[in-house]
């Protein structure tokens, strides 16, 4: 009897030998793909001063750090410590991670979500959340949602020309007018000059915003095409200097001043830039700002610079300022 209790006992013993090793391969395991999952982790945190147009070089150094990882198993955006942003980062933003304009991801099925540190600045939170940034937004009647599209569409900007007057108690005048048909042109030169026919779709994005303190209607318009510099006509010695990067500015201003230069060659295009260049020096508009690819003008006080880093597509910045005619 006493060898068959041993004989029991030795069994048992090995039983609990064997699930202790079982234990300890699990905790090798998930101590292993902690460690992986670690290192796929990769964390972002936004510049406080979070501007396309007002704090350019930090800011689009911060975009082409999420370009490089956004393909990484996860990405988190930190905004905590935002403490300005403005309406064209937002749509930057938008198109660049949610709409995948840019041809970032090659495969759909490595896209991984991407979470979001919300910033501690209340307003700037409310302005996130209502913009359409997200998919559940809160409704805010003072902020005109984020729209996109690949064509023209009258009707989106007769929607926001609406949204404007409405906010500004305004009615239909010359300028609304003019301010209009510049956008369904923006929205056609998206089209007409997306990537000089390669198979790259591109879209135009557009929002609105009603700021009470100024009482005007902020606007942001990106087209993510190929860019202005690269879309009108350059001579040879302008093509020269233009692969040094010296003068996409000076060519984005020949093009608000409505020299020829258009790529398709036809006299009713490229009648959009020099449309809202014309608000902006009559005063109907004011704040006009526009990059694209290395150039940035500001065309309140006629400012050309040429960045280092280069914005993909073109972006417009403009206030809407209501006058009775």
């Amino acid at each position: 009897m006493k060898k068959i209790k041993d004989r029991e006992k030795y069994k048992r013993y090995q039983l609990k030998c064997k699930i202790r090793e079982e234990k300890k391969k699990i905790r090798k395991r998930k101590k292993k793909l902690k460690n992986y999952t670690r290192k796929q982790k990769v964390k972002l945190k936004c510049p406080a001063k979070f501007s396309i147009f007002e704090n350019s070089e930090e800011t689009l150094k911060f975009f082409i750090k999420v370009r490089k990882y956004i393909n990484k198993k996860s990405l988190f955006i930190d905004m905590s410590n935002v403490d300005y942003l403005t309406l064209e980062t937002i749509l930057y933003s938008n198109a660049l991670l949610f709409h995948n304009d840019y041809n970032i991801m090659q495969n759909k099925k490595n896209f991984k979500p991407i979470k979001k540190g919300l910033p501690r600045n209340e307003k700037i939170k409310e302005l996130i959340l209502n913009s359409g940034l997200f998919k559940r937004t809160e409704p805010n009647k003072d902020i005109f949602q984020i729209k996109r599209g690949e064509q023209s569409d009258p009707e989106v900007a007769g929607n926001i020309i609406d949204f404007t007057l409405e906010k500004m108690d305004g009615k239909q005048s010359s300028t609304s007018k003019r301010v209009y048909e510049a956008l369904v042109e923006m929205m056609s030169n998206t089209v007409e000059h997306a990537f000089k026919g390669e198979k790259k779709s591109s879209k135009w994005h557009l929002m609105a915003c009603h700021d009470k303190d100024t009482n005007c209607v902020k606007f942001s318009f990106l087209d993510t095409g190929i860019g202005i510099p690269a879309s009108i006509n350059t001579k040879f010695k302008e093509k020269m200097t233009k692969l040094l990067r010296k003068n996409d500015a000076k060519l984005m201003y020949s093009a608000l001043q409505g020299e020829f230069r258009t790529q398709t060659k036809k006299r009713y295009r490229g009648k959009g830039l020099p449309s809202i260049y014309k608000n902006a020096k009559e005063g109907s508009i004011s704040n006009l700002k526009i990059i694209s690819n290395y150039g940035y003008i500001n065309c309140e006080n006629e400012e050309l610079k040429n960045f280092k880093i280069k914005f993909s597509g073109t972006l417009y910045n403009w206030d809407f300022i209501y006058k009775n005619e």
